[in-house]
């Protein structure tokens, strides 16, 4: 998995906040807590939720309640969710190691070590805009094809052994 950080796109849309360095965002899934990097987010039911409706949380671990009837609700480049009800920061954290951390699909992952929220220094966000992809499809299309060249030249290459194997054991069969 390449955690390099993808191109961040404007959306416009307030509940949208994309990291432009490192870092994770923390989301619940029934009684678990997970890692994204999506930051796609909607409001439902009072809630900043992800697009499968998982809670986001915030650094003490409980989910952002978001007031709807408050339309001045914002977040701030440092990922704390303003409204008028008071102020909450987004959790917002790093694994030990990238290494530690397993892919599960739905842009989710676990970590395997416990992550540490990012120093107040380096907690950074750009609201209304989403990360977009980093892998480049033309590049990934390229090393795959020269992928697939490389093991038909070692298939061919394995049948050219066995075919001069073959050709050996029969002529020393024949003395």
């Amino acid at each position: 998995t390449d955690f390099s950080a993808g191109p961040l796109k404007r959306t416009g849309n307030k509940a949208h906040v994309g990291i432009p360095g490192d870092g994770f965002f923390v989301v619940q899934k029934g009684e678990e807590t997970f890692l994204t990097r999506a930051g796609n987010f909607t409001v439902a039911n009072g809630r900043l939720v992800t697009q499968q409706g998982f809670d986001v949380l915030s650094d003490i671990g409980s989910p952002i309640a978001i007031d709807p009837s408050d339309p001045s609700w914002h977040i701030t480049d440092a990922g704390i969710v303003e409204q008028a009800a008071g102020r909450q920061s987004l959790a917002l954290v790093m694994p030990e190691s990238l290494g530690d951390l397993v892919t599960l699909g739905e842009n989710l992952f676990k970590s395997f070590s416990e992550p540490v929220p990012l120093p107040p220094g380096d907690r950074r966000v750009i609201p209304q805009h989403i990360e977009g992809s980093s892998v480049s499809p033309t590049t990934e299309m390229t090393e795959m094809i020269k992928t697939a060249r490389a093991m038909e030249a070692n298939v061919n290459l394995i049948k050219f052994q066995d075919q001069m194997l073959s050709g050996l054991v029969n002529r020393v069969l024949k003395v």
